[in-house]
């Protein structure tokens, strides 16, 4: 017998032996139809073995890769002002909580949510899977805000509502080692600041307290007057406060308050001509208080984006949502539009393709374009803020007696003037602080004289349609006026606060 044939009689011999354990093997075939058979059966097995190998070499190339990648972010992070922040809040907080950070790195026992702005949440999804605590409007609104559209265009879905643990503001919650109370912001729906009370050697020099997002103006301060949770925070040493600087260094110190700028707005619609879209550009959570002002003091009906109108039983009451409707109904007939910030431009366009004239009305402090799409003289700015102006902030410290104060940026304020003069106004010892309480007083007067003194620009906006509105009126009492007996013609949309110098 040829060597080749004794090859083939082997590896013959080897596949019946295979075949036969598998208990397929048919005698009654021919050695070369079960020759065939075999070699078939070979080829198949080597095939499907080749195809393993590549799947387990791509599987360990990809591992590599993703080690490789881990590695470059960790160092990445490391160098990055988020990483200070979290090196901070480590500082002081140590493994036992974390507040508006999520790295998925991190292993904390708790986690804190102050509200539902992506900035605080960051890259919360339906991967995340520990539990978050947070306000009970912040636990309804999360998974919808956290949902993000997949490669089909359709909304995914966002974080699992099981793993939300939604606490009621004003009622302190026993965690075992610590307390946590929740007291309102007046920031955006669900905002709250949380206040730490505990025996953990973290809260050696005192409760914490997170402010998140706030606004100090007179609807917070009255709380100090009838809320006890806000009354308690006047009457200890807080150890450690870590404080919103949003605006801390903004050029302008002082904001007007948020009602005495509805009259200018109300204004401004009355006199925009009906066949004009108005669109009112909002990030997805935040101003929902002021779209209700508007609609009830106009009386008109007020097109919601998608996603509010996804959540507008969390949003509004039965009574408020009267005033709003689907963005696509009655498109003929509503006239003010909310749309997202970053689609502004594109909604812009597409009304103008639609034969519609359109005029928006940008309720911010932030300076930055809104889009280059929309010619500047179509923008309305109005120096609305949900954030606390340095006047603000001064004084809500002047309340309190704080041992270590932080910005929430964790900027270094090392040699800064604003940051020395609200170290003065928290002091422990409050005899150090009369001439902080005298730097109040100036604020003050310079805010009162800005409002009345501060030089007022009018850009007659409707002039294309025929109506030249150059006249200007005295400041109007948002409290006394009546919208029907408002002055005429005043174009307050370009008034800018700055500072006297």
């Amino acid at each position: 017998m040829s060597e080749t044939r004794k090859r083939k009689r082997t590896r013959f011999s080897e596949d019946v032996e295979f075949y036969e354990y598998q208990g397929d093997f048919d005698e009654s075939r021919g050695d070369l139809q079960r020759y065939s058979t075999m070699v078939a059966i070979r080829q198949m097995r080597e095939e499907a073995q080749r195809k393993e190998a590549e799947v387990a070499a791509r599987n360990r190339m990809s591992e590599t890769l993703d080690e490789s990648r881990t590695s470059v972010n960790k160092s990445l992070k490391a160098d990055s002002p988020s990483s200070s922040k979290r090196s901070l809040l480590d500082a002081v907080c140590g493994m036992l909580f974390s507040v508006d950070n999520f790295n998925r790195y991190s292993r904390k026992a708790f986690y804190f949510l102050t509200h539902g702005h992506s900035d605080h949440y960051g890259s919360l999804s339906y991967t995340w899977k520990r539990q978050i605590y947070c306000s009970e409007k912040t636990a309804e609104l999360l998974p919808y805000l956290t949902s993000r559209k997949n490669r089909t265009g359709t909304l995914g879905a966002g974080i699992s509502k099981q793993l939300l643990h939604s606490i009621p503001l004003g009622i302190a919650q026993d965690l075992g080692n610590f307390t946590i109370t929740l007291l309102d912001a007046n920031h955006c729906p669900g905002s709250a600041m949380l206040y730490f009370k505990g025996n953990d050697e973290i809260f050696a020099q005192g409760p914490i307290l997170f402010t998140g997002d706030f606004r100090a103006d007179r609807t917070l301060f009255e709380r100090f007057d009838s809320d006890p949770n806000y009354q308690e925070l006047t009457q200890v040493e807080l150890g450690h406060v870590f404080i919103d600087d949003t605006y801390l260094w903004d050029e302008t110190s002082s904001f007007p308050p948020r009602d005495e700028l509805f009259p200018r707005i109300y204004e401004t619609i009355r006199w925009i001509p009906r066949n004009y879209r108005i669109l009112f550009p909002l990030h997805k959570l935040g101003k929902e208080n002021a779209l209700i002002k508007i609609a009830k003091y106009t009386g008109e009906k007020i097109a919601l984006d998608a996603g509010r109108w996804s959540v507008r039983e969390s949003l509004f009451s039965p009574e408020e949502l009267q005033h709003f409707v689907e963005p696509e109904e009655n498109s003929s007939t509503v006239r003010i539009h909310v749309c997202l910030r970053r689609l502004t431009g594109d909604l812009y366009e597409a009304y103008g393709k639609k034969a519609f004239k359109c005029k928006v009305i940008n309720l911010t402090m932030q300076r930055k374009t809104l889009s280059r799409r929309i010619p500047e003289e179509n923008i309305f700015s109005f120096p609305y803020s949900d954030h606390s102006s340095f006047e603000e902030i001064h004084r809500f410290l002047s309340r309190l007696r704080i041992k270590n104060l932080h910005p929430w940026s964790n900027r270094d304020v090392k040699d800064d003037e604003r940051w020395k003069i609200l170290l003065q106004a928290c002091a422990v010892d409050k005899s150090t602080t009369s001439s902080t309480n005298a730097l109040h007083e100036v604020l003050a007067q310079n805010l009162r004289e800005s409002l009345e003194a501060l030089p007022i620009e009018t850009i007659p906006f409707l002039e294309a349609d025929g109506l030249a509105l150059n006249r200007l009126a005295p400041p109007l009492d948002a409290a006394s006026t009546p919208y029907s007996t408002m002055p005429l013609g005043i174009d307050w949309t370009n008034r800018v606060l700055r500072e006297k110098a």
